[in-house]
């Protein structure tokens, strides 16, 4: 093929989150675009040494990219699986693929689940017909955020929800970061209702997921928001498990593609 996809993201290490999280979303890929070869990388060389442990060998981005040019792929196209342009967007996507440039024809990047206005109400609605929220019950999403720089992707994801009304609070773990727990916690309690459903805001429910925001340990949203009197039920699905989710990194690579 002349043409190839690659999904990159930051990884797991976990086979079976693999298998529910990431591994759907390339085979939509397959699925949708039977002509273009589709491929994984992992930004995170971390999991990706992790993973040659276990015998699961995944390239990073530059190594995928290096081996679509020695099979003289003419054009490329990298698909993030990033939900926001933070860290890991800015700072190992795009400056890969100005390493390589020159070694194809066409070299292009994709967007981000979150990149335009109308991305917050598609995410929305792609959860909402999976995620059920029982009467009398607020929803929490929690994402990482972005370490180095604010990241606004998440207030306006709130800004459009608040917008329709719905009790639903988004929040970021990333120490420094906001909206934090502090603001989560303070839009919760203007509210009467204690029930709260408890959702990662990830690609995939791996390690961030299971330490920082659904673990056992007191520093954790779940143990916090207990603490804090709150009814919590956890949903522990990462994006990826969601069809409709799915489906908006197939419109993303549509674009990218061109069709």
């Amino acid at each position: 093929m002349s043409r190839a996809l690659i999904f990159a993201h930051f990884g797991t290490a976990d086979k079976a989150v693999k298998e529910r999280c990431l591994a759907p979303i390339v085979e939509d890929f397959r699925f949708e675009f039977p002509q273009t070869e589709v491929l994984t990388a992992y930004t995170s060389a971390c999991l990706q040494k992790k993973v040659a442990e276990q015998g699961d060998l995944v390239p990073s981005l530059d190594e995928a990219l290096a081996m679509l040019a020695a099979k003289h792929v003419e054009h490329v196209y990298v698909q993030p699986g990033h939900i926001a342009a933070g860290e890991d967007y800015r700072q190992k996507l795009q400056p890969m693929l100005d390493a390589h440039a020159q070694e194809f024809t066409t070299l292009e990047l994709g967007e981000p689940l979150l990149s335009r206005p109308a991305d917050n109400q598609q995410l929305l609605y792609a959860l909402l017909m999976d995620l059920h929220v029982p009467a009398g019950t607020q929803l929490v999403l929690v994402g990482h955020g972005s370490p180095d720089t604010h990241n606004p992707a998440y207030e306006a994801l709130q800004a459009h929800i608040d917008k329709e009304g719905l009790p639903i609070h988004v929040g970021v773990f990333a120490e420094g970061e906001q909206p934090d727990f502090a603001a989560v916690l303070q839009r919760l309690q203007a509210q009467p209702d204690k029930n709260v459903l408890l959702a990662p805001l990830l690609l995939a429910n791996g390690y961030h997921a299971r330490r920082d925001i659904l673990g056992d340990a007191p520093e954790s949203w779940q143990s916090r928001l207990t603490a804090a009197g709150y009814a919590v039920t956890a949903s522990d699905h990462g994006l990826g498990e969601y069809p409709g989710v799915r489906q908006l990194f197939v419109r993303k690579a549509r674009r990218l593609l061109g069709e």
